[in-house]
């Protein structure tokens, strides 16, 4: 009964409609010569119409019948599998419902939306969900009542964690070895279309931060052709200082920790880890 009085008035409204907007449209059509004069022109219709409408309107919400009940939407599959110790299960609900659960859990939906974060055990997950509303006659029924399988893979999700951590490694190495550390350059002196100078660096002098800070002094003077320059740990800078001021040149082999040159298109980078009577290595220079 409800059903076929929301049809009738749906099309009274839609009739208003469709008068209504002709009102507008063509107000002196001979279908509405015959209201009375107050109700003449497109303001006079307006006037007429307009409460129609609104009665209408209002009718079609009263007699509307209800949203059918369903479970629009769930995030599971019939099996899947995750790699993660908890899952969250969300999705949407249309309708009424007298009671919703999931693993026999009342859980609350809220604005037609919900959401249950469940811990998983390795292995198999055996989730149901069921969705209970009222019939025509106010009787529960289950709209909805399916049991979902969530595969945890336990070995999965420690090769996933393992794989990240090198991913974090990796992208910490490459930020390292990328860092120029901080350095002073000192003892400036201009040599042929050039200069010579000594540079004392900051941190381990270790052969990545050497190369690192040769290719910033280079691309900082990339107009000059000929530099040479000595490399110091800023930690030696007085010991460096004190032999440069008062003693014999020769002592300071124990403290360089590199030496770049630059010759033109010429290129030497040279690291002593243990100073420059210990051990020489070249580097590249990019």
């Amino acid at each position: 009964m409800k059903e076929a009085i929301f049809g009738v008035i749906t099309l009274l409204w839609l009739m208003i409609t469709i008068f209504w907007a002709l009102a507008l449209i063509k107000p002196k059509l001979k279908i509405f010569s015959k209201l009375k004069p107050r109700f003449s022109g497109r303001k006079g219709l307006s006037k007429l119409f307009a409460p129609v409408f609104l009665v209408s309107f209002v009718l079609l919400a009263v007699f509307a019948p209800p949203i059918a009940t369903e479970l629009k939407s769930i995030n599971l599959e019939k099996d899947q599998d995750v790699i993660t110790e908890q899952f969250t299960i969300e999705g949407e609900v249309a309708g009424s419902y007298t009671d919703f659960k999931i693993n026999d859990e009342a859980t609350k939906i809220d604005n037609s939306k919900f959401s249950k974060t469940i811990v998983l055990e390795p292995g198999d997950n055996k989730v149901n969900v069921i969705l209970v509303a009222k019939d025509e006659d106010k009787n529960d029924i289950e709209v909805y009542n399916e049991t979902h399988n969530i595969y945890f893979d336990y070995e999965g999700m420690l090769y996933a964690q393992e794989l990240e951590k090198d991913k974090k490694a990796e992208q910490e190495l490459k930020r390292k070895l990328a860092e120029i550390p901080q350095y002073e350059v000192v003892r400036k002196t201009d040599i042929d279309s050039g200069f010579s100078a000594i540079l004392y660096i900051e941190g381990d002098m270790e052969d990545y931060q050497v190369s690192n800070v040769a290719k910033d002094l280079e691309s900082k003077n990339s107009d000059t052709q000929n530099i040479s320059a000595l490399f110091f740990s800023k930690a030696d800078k007085n010991q460096v200082e004190a032999v440069l001021e008062n003693t014999n040149p020769a002592e300071l082999t124990t403290y360089i920790r590199g030496n770049y040159e630059k010759r033109q298109d010429n290129k030497q980078l040279f690291w002593f880890p243990k100073g420059a009577e210990g051990e020489k290595l070249a580097l590249e220079v990019l």
